[in-house]
């Protein structure tokens, strides 16, 4: 299959190329409506890709198509609890949470099982002991009595196929008619819950399951590490069974933190899940629900509601036009957007090496001629300013960027170097004009000047480091990063775009390749005007707060239809007694297993 670059790409990069032809370029995320990824349309997943895509000879090229038609839809909850701690120098994080996953396996219509029936049977039994079968070697009449008795059982197990499970626990059951060697079933009939007291749920490693890995997954709690439970919540002969999965973690996660703004940071902590098998196989699904806020544990953090609310968890769209010719997975990423509380910091690090520095400053009441006496002074502060650059670097991880505490750090170091340069300078001046001076007169005279000069530079400094400090304080908390910036840094992939800066285009990046944009040109050209030349592109990583980013990009299921068609349809409430008749005269008593 091989098309035109334009018709290669998204509804909306075909718009915004139209828009451009009459004389302005559409941004497309002012129009949320065209803000679709290619495939997907209003479909909650992607029904066909094609794989193998790039650029030969300036035109677009397909390879093998897979259809995705039949994939199992998988709907996912991921629902945070608390966020026990984050560890900024081995960068993790613990999370308890709630994982659940439902699906419609259209082979679990029915299942081979055990049920325990709580209908008393007449079966035989083992002869009576003599206290109860009456006193001496006979009965009421004195003859012998040597016969077997009976008593009630309450319980009785029987094997056989349920056929249909109600959403309260009835079941359409067909018995294994124990008496007929070849197999052959008894008529089906209705169990209602309270007639059996245990049924044994399908042999899960016969049908599907959606198995998944968490990549960047640390550890498990120790205790913590069940498989989770799956419960069949009904099933019939015509859609087959609807599986509830749930599990629950207290895990640790790996995070790599973006420290620039340190203390004054915010971060994204992510959980990434990700498929174990094809697209075609089954996707993940999620419900059009509001974000949940987890619990913090400790005073360091805080999570942001307004961003939490509007996205905990998002699929990451899939390829219509995949590089590559291994599968494609469907991703899930749950995100907590979490804050940094920096009156810690503020409080023990920065209030104290401002107080440090005025000490500093206190050399000014010193005279220059006591140079050494001033100079120790300065000595003495500069390392105390530095032990406090210690304190830092063992909190946090080496990073090769400078942080926003280690500006400030710097910046104090400064300040205090700058102090012993003038001191420094003036001593020399000091001394070097004193050579050329003969009266005591022109001494003194030359020792109040310096003094003045000294006294002048020392209310220099002060109002510097006063004003300096006033400033940052008064800034302090509005120096946050805002969300945009936070998702360029991480390259948080909710609706990442491209755009050529040639013609000022943009359209959504391909997931498969967004962590490098130099493979990106080679794999496709701009849709405006065929850009392909290497640093004309750059990239932008949209937030659930831009304009047009608010509702997610891959289509959710809505929760009501979820309930009434799937979670729990009305013809399952419960088993009625026509239903076996009818089942009966529709199906043989031999059913077949799948």
């Amino acid at each position: 299959m091989e098309t035109g670059m334009r018709h290669g790409q998204c509804g909306q990069c075909v718009d915004a190329a139209q828009s451009r032809k009459d004389g302005c370029l559409t941004k497309v995320q002012d129009e949320p409506k065209r803000l679709r990824p290619a495939g997907y349309g209003e479909e909650v997943v992607l029904k066909k890709y094609w794989r193998e895509c790039g650029i030969k000879d300036g035109r677009e090229t397909c390879g093998e198509e897979v259809d995705c038609s039949q994939a199992i839809q998988v709907i996912l909850e991921i629902n945070p609890h608390e966020l026990k701690k984050v560890e900024d120098q081995s960068e993790q994080f613990e999370l308890v949470f709630v994982m659940k996953m439902y699906w419609q396996d259209p082979k679990l219509h029915s299942f081979w099982t055990k049920v325990v029936l709580r209908k008393n049977q007449k079966v035989e039994g083992k002869e009576a002991p003599a206290e109860d079968a009456g006193h001496g070697d006979g009965g009421e009449d004195g003859s012998s009595k040597d016969s077997l008795q009976a008593f009630e059982a309450p319980l009785q197990e029987v094997e056989g196929v349920v056929r249909r499970k109600y959403l309260n626990g009835d079941l359409l059951f067909v018995e294994k008619d124990g008496k007929d060697e070849d197999g052959r079933f008894k008529p089906a009939r209705i169990l209602k819950k309270e007639d059996y007291a245990y049924l044994k749920e399908p042999e899960w490693e016969h049908y599907f399951f959606p198995n998944y890995t968490f990549s960047n997954l640390v550890s498990l709690l120790e205790g913590i590490e069940e498989k989770g439970k799956a419960r069949l919540v009904w099933c019939n002969e015509d859609r087959g069974g609807f599986v509830e999965f749930t599990r629950r973690y207290d895990a640790t996660f790996q995070e790599r933190l973006e420290l620039r703004r340190f203390p004054i940071d915010k971060q994204v902590l992510q959980i990434k899940l990700t498929a174990e098998a094809d697209l075609k196989d089954f996707q993940f699904v999620l419900l059009d629900d509001k974000g949940r806020c987890p619990e913090v544990s400790g005073e360091e953090w805080e999570v942001e509601k307004d961003m939490q609310d509007k996205c905990t968890t998002y699929i990451r769209y899939a390829d219509e036009k995949y590089p590559f010719k291994n599968n494609q997975r469907s991703l899930v990423k749950t995100v907590l957007h979490i804050q940094r509380k920096s009156d810690y910091y503020f409080h023990n690090v920065m209030i104290n090496i401002f107080l440090v520095n005025v000490i500093a400053l206190f050399a000014f009441s010193v005279p220059i001629p006591d140079v050494g006496d001033r100079l120790g002074l300065l000595s003495g502060t500069l390392v105390a300013v530095t032990a406090y650059q210690s304190v830092i670097n063992s909190v946090i991880p080496r990073k090769p960027h400078l942080t926003q505490c280690d500006k400030y750090v710097i910046f104090a170091v400064v300040f205090q170097v700058a102090l012993g340069c003038e001191t420094t300078v003036l001593a020399f001046c000091t001394q070097f004009l004193e050579k050329s001076l003969e009266t005591q007169e022109e001494i003194d005279d030359l020792a109040a000047l310096i003094a003045t000069i000294d006294h002048i530079i020392g209310a220099c400094f002060a109002g510097i480091w006063v004003i300096s400090n006033a400033t940052i304080l008064t800034l302090f908390n509005r120096m946050y990063e805002n969300w945009k910036a936070v998702y360029d840094s991480n390259k948080e992939p909710f609706a990442p775009m491209q755009e050529c800066i040639t013609c000022r285009g943009r359209w959504l990046c391909k997931q498969a390749t967004i962590k490098s944009l130099e493979n990106d040109k080679k794999l496709w050209r701009c849709p405006f005007c065929n850009e392909n030349r290497s640093g004309r592109f750059r990239q932008h990583y949209y937030t659930p707060q831009c304009k047009g980013f608010d509702k997610p990009l891959v289509p959710r299921l809505d929760r009501k239809k979820f309930e009434d068609e799937m979670q729990r349809p009305k013809e399952m409430n419960q088993g009625e007694p026509n239903h076996a008749e009818e089942f009966n005269k529709r199906f043989s008593s031999e059913p077949v297993v799948e």
